[in-house]
């Protein structure tokens, strides 16, 4: 009896065949036929839905082909990892998964052990010395005959999808783990699935199933159901049909793993030392000196250990997940609030554009205003300046031919009434009224602040006021008591010919003081336009004496200038500058202060939190709180204490 070798996906699974058939050609696909309507490719799993993204490998966005599984637990198609490690990761990627020719296609063989799809097995890298079921590390022995991988350099291959540089065990790709889990489930997604062929996995020749057995999870022929129903060992079994199987969903097959290296042998051990699941002959052979368990053994410590893992990893992962809500929350907020303020700056801008294309309205019908006063006075001047030219002409030329024609008699009887009426002439006729009225004064100070639009403050005013140096004034009142050392102010209000205050600011207003005596020493001066048509004109006098002061206007003195005034001395204090008169005095009860506080208990003088106290430092001889003052009681004889 041979052994006929059909690779599947979980490993390998052997079943007999008579003598007769072992010189027989290897499986071919049978012809088509109408239930029948899809072929797979050797080592492809065929799926229903191919854009389903969890069978397609993320390289060649095909459907997976013997996947692998990389230490940080991505999955891609061998052959993309074998070109990615090839090519070390570089962007050289041309999405072409492994090449295989027509002659390698077969249909999908469906086995008791975990059915699934041909493969070839030279692509399980069983030709590469490695044991079954390869792990991400394995690391070769001391032992002479031992054909490990001892003398192999480890080599890095970085993921695709996260970037991670993953350490590739001494066997490469070839050795990865495949990814189990995935290839069960595209069994499934095949068997589920009504375009394909699945073929009897009792018979030894390609006859299609029929029905399917969901005790021993085999697909059967008609014969081999029928022989399945007899037999007293699963006449008890539910076979049905295998499209109601479909129907009801097919959630379980036969999973049992096979050595790519030994296709005959299951991988039933687990090395400890290697972390490698191996079959006997790899223990004998690639693991010999290690340690290794039987898997059920294993797997109690290590799925207790993964348990501890995962419930330490949970926590953290969970946190991570809602770490990423609140981002993608904060994400949303962020683009909320940047969507409000983007609507406010839109609103705010729309109502500038408004107010200012207001503003623009109201100084244009200002101008316009302007215009027509202006143009109205210069023709009310004219009409007046034609009444009087055509008055003054008749008397004139009345007196003219008065004088030319008129006798003596008839002259002196109208002689009277003519000089009067020439003496009006040239007294209503005056310089004032051939002067013109109006000026051409009209000017924009874009400077100036205007009324506020809808809250918004604007610049720029019309003014037709013409500032007159010879009107402005300066408040010399101010100017009387000058002290030493101590600031001096002084306002000029600016006005117009009318003797009109001016309403606005912006004006040219120059201010020196100098001292009236051999040095003439300038003081600085402090001019600040209040934007009201008033300057406020300040200087700090740093001695003695007379001083002067002179403003002018547009480069013209105004009314007045200069100024002159006497600056007087500071009087000095004659106290302490003190918190209180028991702290300054030491206790003496007989200390006075000026700021009128007294300490009960028969002191004199004031004291913390009493009744007088001003609260802070002071002068002692006049009760001033400010250090850098002039004494207000130069002659008291309160109590005074130097420090």
């Amino acid at each position: 009896m041979e052994v006929d070798h059909v690779t599947y996906i979980f490993g390998s699974f052997s079943r007999r065949r008579q003598a007769d058939d072992v010189t027989a050609s290897k499986r071919k696909s049978l012809d088509p036929s109408p239930i029948v309507t899809q072929q797979c490719r050797t080592g492809r799993m065929p799926v229903e839905n191919r854009d389903d993204q969890q069978f397609l490998c993320p390289l060649c966005q095909r459907q997976f082909t013997d996947p692998k599984v990389l230490p940080c637990l991505h999955t891609f198609c061998t052959a993309c990892l074998h070109k990615l490690e090839s090519n070390r990761g570089l962007s050289s990627w041309d999405g072409e998964c492994a090449t295989r020719s027509e002659g390698e296609l077969e249909f999908v063989r469906l086995a008791h052990n975990g059915t699934g799809a041909e493969v070839n097995g030279s692509s399980t890298g069983s030709g590469s010395g490695c044991s079954g079921g390869s792990g991400y590390e394995s690391e070769g022995h001391s032992d002479s005959g031992s054909w490990a991988f001892r003398n192999k350099a480890y080599s890095l291959l970085a993921c695709p999808t996260c970037g991670t540089k993953n350490k590739l065990p001494p066997g490469g790709v070839a050795v990865l783990p495949p990814h189990y889990m995935l290839q069960h489930r595209m069994v499934l997604a095949s068997l589920n699935q009504e375009s394909t062929c699945l073929l009897c996995d009792l018979c030894s020749t390609d006859i299609p199933a029929t029905s399917r057995c969901t005790d021993c999870l085999l697909s059967l022929c008609t014969f081999c159901c029928e022989a399945h129903q007899r037999q007293r060992v699963t006449a008890g079994h539910e076979v049905l049909a295998l499209h109601e199987a479909r129907q009801r969903g097919i959630t379980r097959v036969r999973r049992q793993a096979m050595c790519p290296a030994h296709p005959e042998l299951e991988l039933q051990l687990f090395c400890t030392s290697c972390g490698q699941v191996a079959c006997r002959e790899c223990c004998l052979l690639i693991h010999h000196g290690h340690a290794c368990d039987t898997a059920a053994q294993a797997v109690q410590m290590y799925t207790h250990s993964m348990k501890d893992a995962l419930e330490s990893a949970r926590p953290i992962a969970e946190e991570v997940v809602v770490s990423l809500g609140r981002l993608q929350h904060l994400s949303k907020r962020i683009q909320m609030r940047c969507s409000q303020v983007h609507e406010e700056v839109d609103q705010f801008i729309d109502s500038y554009i408004s107010a200012l294309e207001e503003h623009r309205r109201t100084l244009q019908v200002q101008v316009q205003e302007a215009h027509e006063a202006k143009l109205h006075m210069i023709h009310a001047q004219q009409l007046e300046l034609e009444r009087h030219a055509k008055d003054s002409q008749n008397a004139v030329s009345f007196a003219e031919d008065l004088l030319a024609e008129s006798s003596d008699i008839e002259l002196l009887s109208l002689v009277v009434p003519v000089l009067h009426r020439l003496e009006w002439c040239c007294t209503a006729i005056g310089s004032s009224l051939m002067e013109p009225r109006v000026s051409e004064c009209l000017r924009f100070l874009p400077n100036e602040t205007a009324e506020k639009i809808k809250g918004h403050a604007l610049f720029g005013i019309i003014t037709t006021q013409v500032i007159s140096h010879q009107h402005c004034t300066l408040n010399v009142n101010s100017l009387m008591d000058v002290c030493q050392h101590q600031k001096a102010e002084s306002v000029m209000v600016t006005r117009d010919a009318d003797d009109q205050p001016l309403c606005h600011g912006g004006e040219k207003v120059v201010a020196e003081v100098w001292h009236r005596d051999a040095s003439c020493r300038k003081i600085p001066v402090q001019v600040t336009d209040q934007q009201d048509g008033t300057y406020l004109i300040s200087f700090v006098p740093d001695t003695s004496g007379n001083l002067s002061l002179s403003v002018s206007v547009q480069g013209k003195p105004i009314q007045g200038s200069p100024f002159h005034m006497c600056v007087r001395s500071m009087h000095p204090h004659q106290g302490t500058f003190h918190c209180c008169s028991f702290c300054s005095s030491g206790g003496n009860k007989e200390a006075t202060c000026g700021c009128g506080g007294k300490m009960p208990g028969g002191y004199r003088g004031c004291g913390h939190g009493h009744t007088g106290h001003p609260g802070r430092r002071h002068w002692s001889c006049c009760g001033n709180i400010l250090q850098n003052s002039e004494c207000g009681r130069p002659n008291s004889s309160v109590y005074q204490f130097t420090l």
